[in-house]
């Protein structure tokens, strides 16, 4: 086992480091000048060891593999303030679980990490945080509790969902960057003082419209039915602009573009998720995989004539009119008034009952 400082060495053919498990005190700031042929290394795995490490720069250093070494469970440096990474090739999630009480600056631009970025949330102290230039997903997360954050980069990424209003309420905040993401819903409305990139973002994310406005309510309905998917990037990449209609993956409106949104189906895309009251507007749904309670709104529609909520894991107990049958095996906490077997759901889609528009309500759990 090796200690101390790691010497300034010239060894301009070396292709590989490995420092594993050994107790090095300091890296010299010169230690990778002589290193010109080194294609790769990755963070120390005993980097824990380190708990009093404050500060942590290895940017542009060619580091490979996952960052759960030094952003894993934050107890492990209770006094770290910066951390450094970026233009490496640093792979993989940042683990839910990081956080840290003390952490001023993250920089993680410009690498190949993926996953949600919910462990923002966790940084309360944060006022530099830089994660543009990789594929995180998802929706961003709450920022009530970063009200210092002063400088947010998230662009180049794969996000998904609203821009949530607790970040464009940061007081402190001065410059945002979000363009090239799937980001929908309306554009935000940054203060005059914030140094924004929104003028591109508006063509290059999913906003329903270019300039500031209300969005179509139809696709406030869709949008608000995609955040009970966890607002997926198989419907972000398609439900884009201000009307439905024009090629949105799975929507069927009534009478071409303006009309009301009749049915929606989302079968064969291995979304998870709940059913949103936002559901009770819809005349058909075709979804998989689904939780929670059925909203008591899906009871009110006037159309109803099948639901079909089959092989899900919903609960709850709702009373239907006498008119609607319900297929609910494979619910065992879902609790209804009847289950009737009347055949496929596409032949009961497909009927028409004394020249009545049926509606079919089609919850499938898909595999």
């Amino acid at each position: 086992m090796l200690t101390g400082r790691l010497p300034s060495v010239v060894l301009p053919f070396l292709l590989q480091l490995l420092l594993d498990d050994n107790r090095f005190t300091e890296v010299p700031p010169d230690f990778f000048r002589g290193l010109r042929s080194l294609l790769e290394w990755e963070l120390p795995r005993d980097l824990r060891r380190l708990s009093s490490l404050r500060w942590f720069s290895a940017s542009n250093a060619r580091l490979t593999g996952a960052p759960t070494h030094l952003l894993g469970d934050g107890s492990a440096y209770p006094d770290l303030t910066s951390v450094l990474l970026s233009n490496n090739q640093l792979s993989g999630m940042v683990p839910a679980s990081f956080a840290s009480r003390w952490l001023i600056t993250l920089d993680l631009s410009n690498n190949r990490l993926s996953g949600p970025i919910g462990f923002i949330a966790n940084l309360p102290t944060i006022m530099t945080l830089l994660i543009d230039g990789n594929s995180f997903s998802g929706p961003l997360p709450d920022f009530t509790a970063l009200d210092g954050l002063v400088v947010f980069t998230a662009a180049h990424n794969l996000l998904t969902g609203v821009v949530p209003p607790s970040l464009v309420r940061l007081n402190l905040l001065s410059s945002v960057s979000l363009t090239d993401n799937f980001l929908q819903g309306s554009l935000p409305v940054f203060a005059s003082n914030v140094n924004t990139d929104m003028a591109i973002a508006a063509f290059n994310n999913n906003f329903c419209r270019p300039d500031h406005g209300s969005c179509d309510p139809r696709v406030d309905n869709l949008i608000t039915i995609a955040a009970a998917f966890g607002f997926p990037e198989v419907l972000a990449a398609s439900w884009r602009g201000n009307d439905p209609y024009d090629g949105w993956i799975g929507v069927y409106c009534d009478g071409g573009g303006g009309g009301k949104i009749t049915r929606l189906d989302l079968s064969r895309l291995g979304l998870s998720g709940f059913i949103d009251p936002a559901f009770g507007s819809l005349t058909w749904l075709v979804a998989n995989n689904l939780t929670g309670e059925i909203p008591v709104s899906i009871t009110w529609l006037p159309s109803l004539r099948l639901l079909d909520v089959a092989d899900n894991a919903l609960e709850g107990t709702l009373e239907f009119r006498a008119d609607v049958d319900v297929w609910a095996d494979g619910n065992p906490n879902l609790h209804v008034r009847s289950c009737s077997p009347l055949g496929t759901p596409e032949e009961m889609s497909f009927r028409n009952l004394a020249g009545t528009i049926v509606m079919v309500l089609i919850v499938m759990a898909l595999s």
